[in-house]
């Protein structure tokens, strides 16, 4: 095996602030399902909080079933690492060692494209900042217990033409060339893949579609300003500052339907890390972003301990929180693959205020009567090479504008 019990460093109940243990999970994770089910979602649970995992909640699981539930939340290194100690059985132990085998390798060729890629940002004078998988990794309480697949940076809207530029410069080649279609959509961000394989989401807004970022509203400047140096493997990157870094995972976490562990284990990590949290609330409020994030928040905290602080009750949000709580009562966190309800349509459509979320719940649960909205297995429209210049040099003139699009 790669690792064993004594290589293991992770404390047990690290997600919690007050470094208490964690509590029973059985009898909350096994109702509204199969005891085959919940047995599985405690392991997963156990694995990513450091908890005791004995033989008898081995003994309780398929091993296909965790393989499945562990790729679907995303989270087979981090079960690899808490079971390799315990267990020796390889069937078992091997496809989930196969995930952390391929993860330690797509971290190590990221780090190299990161390294080369903030090099040729800082040489050109643009301001920049490292976001969620690689910096989140550093929070958890081994780096190499996250997954992820690409990396994201943030860097000054004004200057995105100079990055793009800088980028390409230093070996990057352009995934989205449909400028027609960028143009159109005026999106904040456009995937390059670095020399060494790493996809890149480049950013110049947190906040992607033009809609939401009239409503939902990260100062990016503000945000580069107040950025601070992670040591990220061997490389140091700018990354946002601890409150700035939750506002952002609880933004992305509710955006993308709330229904991953992974996610929900960057909400835990990222609130042990905050000193005031007065001030979360009040950026949260600037931003427009208190509701999605307290979504976050206390989605997180029916599966990780979470600071009291996290979901102390309040008036505001509280009608969207009681919708979404009432939900997830029906079937309880986390899920596994064969559940069918994970009310991703209440988190996705989380907004300012529960009237406009409510209005955007509406609009998507109309679109969905009408029809599925395609497969991940569709190409890419913006992957399309449409090399139109005029495009190109209009939709980067829009960014560059004031005031932000």
């Amino acid at each position: 095996m790669l690792i064993d019990a004594a290589e293991d460093p992770r404390p047990a109940g690290t997600a919690r602030a007050d470094g208490a243990g964690t509590a029973p999970l059985t009898a909350r994770l096994a109702a509204g399902r199969g005891a085959r089910r919940g047995a599985v979602a405690e392991v997963l649970v156990r694995s990513l909080t450091g908890a005791e995992i004995s033989a008898a909640h081995l003994r309780a699981v398929a091993p296909d079933a965790l393989h499945e539930a562990a790729a679907w939340h995303r989270v087979g290194p981090a079960v690899f690492l808490a079971l390799a100690p315990v267990t020796d059985d390889v069937g078992l132990l091997g496809p989930l060692e196969a995930a952390y085998v391929q993860q330690k390798m797509r971290q190590l060729r990221s780090l190299a494209d990161l390294r080369a890629a903030g090099a040729a940002l800082t040489a050109a004078g643009v301001g920049w900042a490292l976001l969620k998988g690689a910096a989140v990794a550093q929070r958890w309480p081994r780096p190499d217990m996250r997954e992820y697949y690409d990396l994201d940076l943030l860097v000054e809207r004004r200057r995105f033409a100079t990055a793009l530029d800088a980028l390409v410069g230093a070996g990057a080649c352009l995934v989205d060339r449909n400028w027609p279609l960028v143009r159109d959509q005026v999106r904040a961000e456009l995937t390059v893949r670095l020399p060494f394989g790493t996809g890149l989401d480049l950013h110049w807004d947190l906040v992607n579609a033009a809609p939401l970022r009239r409503e939902l509203t990260f100062p990016t400047e503000e945000l580069l300003a107040r950025a601070v140096p992670l040591e990220v493997g061997s490389t140091e990157a700018p990354v946002l500052d601890p409150v700035d870094t939750l506002l952002h995972l609880g933004y992305h976490t509710t955006l993308s339907g709330g229904y991953r562990l992974l996610w929900l284990m960057d909400m835990a990590s990222a609130s042990a890390d905050q000193a005031d949290w007065a001030l979360v609330r009040a950026r949260a409020r600037a931003y427009g972003v208190e509701l999605p994030l307290r979504l976050a928040l206390d989605r997180a905290a029916r599966v990780f301990p979470l600071p009291a602080e996290a979901t102390r009750p309040r008036r505001r949000c509280a009608t969207w929180r009681a919708v979404a709580a009432a939900v997830d009562h029906v079937v309880p966190l986390p899920w596994t693959p064969g559940d069918r309800r994970t009310a991703r349509i209440v988190y996705q459509n989380a907004r300012s205020t529960t009237a406009r979320s409510l209005a955007a719940t509406w609009r998507d649960g109309l679109r969905r009567r009408g029809g599925p909205a395609g497969t991940t297995e569709e190409a890419n429209p913006l992957h399309l090479d449409v090399p139109d210049t005029g495009a190109r040099d209009a939709y980067l003139a829009v960014v560059q504008a004031a005031p932000k699009p």
